[in-house]
């Protein structure tokens, strides 16, 4: 089972959805495959701001790509 999912509030799912994902600073960018983009009802390039967000970042990032080397 080498996949990930990313799921939305209102349920909806996709399998291994991310083209690419980078961290600068407290914004995280997600850049999805835009089939995956439609299906979760979010626009292809998606941009989290984590300021004042109580996070912390390097743990974050380290899981986030932890996960996403290990199914790549």
């Amino acid at each position: 089972m080498d996949s990930y999912n990313i799921s939305t509030e209102r349920g909806a799912t996709v399998h291994d959805g991310l083209r690419a994902v980078q961290l600068v600073g407290p914004q995280l960018s997600l850049d999805f495959l835009p089939e995956d983009a439609e299906a979760l009802g979010v626009d292809a390039a998606v941009e989290v701001d984590f300021t004042g967000v109580n996070v912390d970042l390097a743990v974050f990032w380290s899981k986030l790509t932890n996960i996403l080397e290990w199914v790549l």
